[in-house]
């Protein structure tokens, strides 16, 4: 039996020893290969710190759920590696490429994706599309600005997934003719649920009555992608009524939906109302069309 045990751990040893060997290896060669800068490589020697398995210091070069978790643990201690972690990020292939996917890293930004620049007040500088992840920047074809976009200041980058708006805090790195290079950042937030955002906005609705088919000419108060507060006194509508709705939303179709009637104001001058059948493809574009309001 003590011989077992003894020949059980030198096999356990011995075993370490050859995975040591070909994790070191393996390491060498994706420095080579990805040709990763020193302080890159002293990024990774940081996350093998929170790597405690030994598999999985082998696989954190290769498993994007090993890299996020250590990535996690590494933030808590030093957030200010952060832009470091999303250029690795990029650097080893770690990105999504779907707008249905929950991006976390700017390293999971989807190219031509639709991008708002705004400053910390949310007031909007400029539009832009993603047009390259690279691990050192964001680069984004932009408009026309609002206000002049200045190199070395901070803003607030948002954008329109399937998922949600998210945003997230970076800095103009430079600005060469309407292209904009933006910082990375591994803390993208979800401003809220896409049903649940909306934006003050004046746009035609036309509301049917289901009983006896009266109708009723607005405009909306503000709009979003579950509803919409509709000006306008109309008698013959009460709380709870379902209805049919249209909603002439500039550069596309007619939107139709039915809707719940949530409430009516005091005064009677504000109907708000929530969707009840709407065409997903329709929701996307009154999501878009106010996000880039």
């Amino acid at each position: 039996l003590i011989l077992f045990i003894y020949l059980s751990k030198r096999a356990d040893s011995q075993l370490k020893k050859r995975l040591k060997i070909i994790f070191n290896k393996k390491f060498q060669h994706s420095i080579k290969k990805f040709n990763l800068s020193p302080k890159e490589v002293e990024i990774l020697k940081n996350l093998l710190n929170y790597t405690k398995n030994f598999s999985n210091r082998y696989l954190l070069l290769e498993n994007e759920y090993i890299f996020q978790n250590a990535a996690k643990h590494l933030l808590e201690k030093t957030p200010e590696k952060a832009k470091e972690i999303s250029s690795l990020r990029v650097k080893l292939g770690y990105k999504k490429h779907s707008l249905e996917a929950i991006p976390h890293s700017t390293a999971d930004l989807v190219i031509n994706t639709t991008i708002k620049i705004v400053d910390k007040n949310g007031e909007k500088i400029t539009f832009g599309e993603i047009i390259e992840i690279n691990p050192s920047y964001i680069l984004v074809s932009i408009e026309s600005e609002t206000n002049p976009i200045r190199k070395g200041s901070n803003y607030i980058a948002q954008l329109h997934y399937h998922s949600g708006i998210f945003y997230f805090k970076t800095k103009c790195i430079d600005i060469i003719n309407h292209k904009l290079f933006l910082s990375h950042s591994e803390n993208v937030k979800r401003i809220q649920r896409r049903n649940y955002y909306r934006k003050n906005i004046h746009i035609p609705i036309y509301l049917f009555s289901k009983i006896d088919g009266r109708s009723f000419h607005s405009y909306t108060v503000n709009l979003g992608g579950g509803g919409a507060s509709i000006k306008g006194k109309c008698d013959f509508f009460h709380k709870g009524e379902i209805i049919d709705l249209y909603v002439d939303l500039p550069g596309t179709e007619r939107i139709k939906s039915t809707a719940k009637i949530i409430d009516i104001s005091k005064d009677r001058d504000i109907i708000r109302i929530s969707f009840l059948e709407l065409n997903e493809s329709y929701r996307d574009k009154i999501i878009k069309y106010i996000f880039e309001k």
